[in-house]
């Protein structure tokens, strides 16, 4: 199975008809508004955002099963998070997209979160890391 892709983005949309997907709002950065009595707390930003990835099966002539981890540091490096899915690769298929809907956005401080995408193909082995995905958020003053 190889990774091709992965993206953050508020919301993506999957036409019924066509199967293809439109990728709404990519997120690059955030700008938030925190009072200045909260600005030493650690807080739940209410937004709802996905990590979208597409992959290739290179091996398609059986359903693969496999595990996607998704760790969320910020910018000290502390962990603030992590997300486990199950998916299959049904066989027969050479593509697939994944899609992790998340609720809420952790935050500590002003400065770049990270999103670390893991895979692991077997439940009894370590997870490889796939790529990391980057979220600049700023406080306005």
């Amino acid at each position: 199975m190889k990774h091709l892709w992965s993206i953050l983005c508020s919301k993506s949309i999957i036409d019924a008809n066509t199967n293809s997907i439109s990728i709404m709002d990519c997120l690059e950065e955030l700008r938030i508004n925190v009072p200045e009595d909260k600005k030493n707390d650690k807080l739940l930003l209410p937004i709802e955002y996905e990590i979208v990835s597409f992959w290739l099966n290179e091996n398609n002539n059986k359903d693969n099963n496999f595990f996607l981890k998704i760790d969320l540091y910020d910018p000290n490096e502390k962990k603030l998070g992590e997300f486990v899915n199950l998916f299959t690769f049904p066989k027969d298929k050479k593509r697939l997209r994944t899609r992790i809907i998340t609720k809420g956005l952790p935050f500590t401080k002003e400065g770049i979160y990270t999103f670390v995408v893991m895979l692991k193909e077997k439940r009894n082995k370590p997870y490889t890391e796939i790529i990391s995905l980057p979220l600049d958020v700023y406080i306005n003053k």
